[in-house]
């Protein structure tokens, strides 16, 4: 059987919508779900405070009625969907039960709101993001808008290192069908040390140039390795830091998902580790994939 796709849920609205988007992956791949809700236990001290819980019997009621919403839930989703939804409750940080309920289940593909609730809302776009994609293996989905049609056009950016062909594997694996634009961003680190030491602005442009046309070479060695039959992989370079060039090209190419390696070199590296990661998470105006380091 094809291992679940791994959901997570606080009830919230975009929770609502990577379900959705989790579960149209799943009919795709001829895979079910597995619906996860994690409550910390700062969480039920706040709930406790909140609405007065007394004793440990009405823990054990709400604790109860969570499990039965998520049930319920599974069991609305299976009737509209015909696929199987498994649930489970768990206790503990996000983090760390995220990451066990995926390798206990076999999930290859880890699925959440970008701007929910609570925990989750800190899970994709905090601290709590690093720790996940530090320690994740599996590529992780972090959706913020409304699901369509199935993902027909991604961006996926490289800086060459061997991950970029591993993320290049991932997305053509996790979406067979869709185009694929990869994209390389030309920085001259020692500019300012030419212009400091007189070097005019058109011998300049000939250093980007020829730092252009280096990328575009390495963009088609790197398609050429992976295969391209029906032509559907296109080779972007442009100017600019990582950051501006990802949001500038995601919305030039009308882009519906943009991809990031979990391991890179130089800038990429900063991506997963840094707030370049937070800024393209919050800031993209798309779904955000995020490949880890095993196969799909």
């Amino acid at each position: 059987m094809t291992a679940p796709i791994l959901v997570a849920t606080d009830f919230s609205d975009t929770a609502g919508l990577a379900l959705k988007r989790g579960v149209q992956i799943a009919k795709s791949r001829k895979a079910g779900v597995h619906l996860l809700h994690v409550v910390e236990g700062d969480i039920w001290s706040g709930l406790a405070e909140l609405i007065g819980l007394r004793d440990g019997n009405d823990h054990d009621r709400l604790h109860d009625q969570l499990i039965a919403d998520l049930k319920e839930l599974g069991r609305a989703v299976e009737k509209s969907s015909s696929i199987k939804v498994t649930t489970e409750l768990r206790n503990g940080p996000v983090t760390r039960e995220m990451i066990d309920c995926a390798t206990v289940t076999g999930a290859r593909l880890q699925v959440m709101g970008g701007h929910g609730a609570g925990k989750l809302r800190d899970l994709a776009t905090g601290s709590t993001a690093e720790r996940l994609l530090r320690q994740a293996t599996r590529p992780t989905l972090v959706v913020n808008y409304p699901v369509g049609e199935p993902y027909l056009k991604v961006l996926l950016p490289v800086d060459f290192s061997n991950w970029s062909e591993a993320s290049l594997r991932t997305v053509r694996k996790l979406l067979p069908d869709a185009e694929i634009v990869l994209l390389h961003a030309v920085s001259l680190s020692y500019e300012p040390q030419l212009r400091h030491a007189g070097v005019t602005g058109a011998e300049i442009d000939y250093y980007r140039e020829q730092e252009h046309k280096k990328a575009q070479a390495e963009l088609a060695m790197l398609r050429a390795d992976i295969g391209d039959p029906n032509n559907k992989i296109s080779l972007r370079t442009i100017n600019g830091d990582v950051a501006s060039a990802i949001l500038a090209v995601a919305g030039d190419e009308n882009a519906d998902l943009v991809a990031i390696g979990k391991h890179g070199r130089g800038m990429i590296e900063e991506w997963l580790l840094g707030s370049v990661t937070q800024h393209i998470l919050a800031s993209a105006p798309c779904d955000v994939l995020v490949c880890g380091n095993s196969a799909l």
